[in-house]
């Protein structure tokens, strides 16, 4: 009976790592999760050709000139920010440990829940809009994924971008170690269930690493594209 309940147990575990299920009930943010990163090379190089078209057209600006001049630095420093600087933020945290599902508790972002104090698990989905509202084009939005922990005193919100692969997983491992707490969804439809399999939690020096080569690439592609712009569309870079 012990053998076959220890391969009922191997081959459960098995399945869980077939699909992506976190086995050990560990949940971090994944660079995957971000997909907006996809957009920063573009965007940095974007913000790099509007700089090289300022420096190139610098002398002999008139007021209005200085006035245009001034907008497209704004502009660049915005797009250089994106491409550059958000990567580097976000990579401090890629990699760490935000969730961890056990028998003992749920914990988030360091803080441990025992099982005996949840009252439930909130897992929601919500469409944030950004811009100014008299904006012609519609105003911008995005998803936001939410945790929210109900214990018997307060409510803890985690708002991470993993939930959007991760949320039926971390909803399952809850089941799993405490079936008496319920689990409540709102805005499902938003939730991916199948999101690519997990491989071990990567290390703080790989995740360094990948920072460094996106941040690489976005530098390079600019370099690569004002280089191009300069020897075959001048013009673009030229104003007046």
């Amino acid at each position: 009976m012990d053998s076959e309940d220890a391969r009922h147990s191997e081959g459960s575990s098995a399945d869980d790592t077939s699909r992506g299920l976190a086995a050990d009930g560990v949940f971090w943010e994944d660079w995957r999760d971000q997909r907006w990163l996809a957009a920063t090379p573009p965007t940095t190089a974007f913000g790099s050709l509007l700089l090289l078209g300022v420096l190139r057209n610098i002398d002999g600006l008139d007021w209005y000139g200085a006035l245009l001049a001034l907008a497209l630095v704004l502009v660049a420093g915005g797009s250089l920010t994106v491409g550059l600087v958000m990567p580097l933020v976000l990579g401090r945290d890629m990699g760490r440990t935000v969730v961890r599902c056990s028998p003992e508790g749920i914990t988030a972002e360091g803080v441990t829940h025992p099982w005996s104090e949840v009252r439930g698990l909130a897992l929601r989905y919500e469409r944030a809009e950004h811009g100014p509202v008299t904006d012609p084009e519609g105003r911008a939005t995005s998803g936001r994924y939410h945790l929210d922990v109900v214990t018997g005193t307060d409510t803890r919100r985690l708002t991470a971008a993993f939930l959007r692969h991760r949320a039926h997983d971390v909803a399952e491992l809850a089941g799993r170690f405490a079936p008496g707490v319920p689990v409540e969804w709102e805005g499902r439809y938003g939730f991916v269930p199948k999101g690519p399999p997990r491989s071990r939690q990567p290390s703080r020096s790989r995740v360094r690493a990948e920072t460094v080569a996106l941040v690489g690439a976005s530098v390079a592609f600019s370099y690569l594209t004002c280089q191009a712009v300069l020897r075959y569309a001048p013009d673009l870079v030229t104003y007046g």
